[in-house]
């Protein structure tokens, strides 16, 4: 399996989820155009898109659904674009072209976000972005994954001294907002197992963040917590420069 994040922050979220026979995608939040030339910049065409995984409502993650065909939009029912039988409900297992899909209610403030985990050919992706909080009954599912993309959005001291207004950052800090650097990092210090093999940070915030702020933490919460990340591959997904990575991302795509 092989991840390729097109896109990660709050101007717009896009990451393709490949294997040697078959892609999906999960979110379409940048711009067409960007979206169209990040695709063949890879090896794929917009054309050849037959599944797309959409977590929740917000513009950031559904801009370009519009000029995509219904029947390849899979979610939850309220997101209008959703046809009936590409609606997705929590725990409820999904094979979509060959991978295994195990959508997971997350707590935001849009109307049932879904983080995912995904499997094929023995390894496992897990999803988790726009959640104030991960529920505990969420554990057993989340545990030792191949391939973490987690979110880790603000340094909380950059927020509250931020010029943002109360009721912005307030909504941050909430359960229904978005995970700090520590939330995303005690998380994963307990998730995270022997197979785990990448970590990726998203969906980080350019005003209130840092990618230097990110790892720091990890590392620190890691060793407070005596967990061994020395053979983990730890990145930080960006909002304009795609971020890759999987098991065999190098034999299977184009870059240039």
């Amino acid at each position: 399996m092989n991840y390729i994040i097109l896109g990660s922050g709050s101007k717009g979220n896009s990451t393709i989820i490949g294997s040697r026979d078959s892609f999906l995608i999960i979110d379409a939040g940048i711009g067409i155009r960007e979206f169209k030339n990040k695709l063949r910049k890879h090896g794929y065409e917009f054309k050849d898109i037959n599944a797309v995984l959409i977590t929740h409502n917000h513009s950031d993650h559904t801009k370009a659904i519009k000029y995509l065909p219904v029947e390849v939009i899979y979610g939850d029912s309220a997101i209008e674009e959703v046809e009936v039988n590409n609606q997705l409900k929590p725990f409820e297992k999904r094979i979509i072209n060959g991978f295994e899909i195990t959508p997971l209610p997350l707590s935001h403030d849009s109307e049932n976000c879904f983080g995912f985990v995904i499997e094929k050919n023995g390894e496992k992706l897990i999803y988790v972005t726009d959640t104030g909080y991960i529920n505990y009954k969420l554990k057993p599912y989340l545990d030792n994954g191949d391939y973490y993309i987690m979110e880790s959005n603000y340094d909380v001291k950059m927020l509250i001294n931020s010029s943002r207004p109360g009721y912005l950052k307030n909504r941050i800090l909430s359960d229904n907002g978005h995970l700090s650097n520590d939330m995303a990092s005690e998380y994963l210090c307990e998730l995270i197992g022997d197979k785990t093999k990448e970590i990726i940070f998203a969906h980080i915030s350019e005003e209130v963040n840092t990618n230097e702020k990110v790892i720091k933490t990890f590392k620190e919460v890691a060793n407070l917590n005596n967990v061994k990340i020395d053979n983990i591959k730890l990145k930080v997904a960006d909002q304009k420069i795609e971020t890759c990575g999987g098991r065999d991302y190098e034999e299977t795509h184009i870059t240039n």
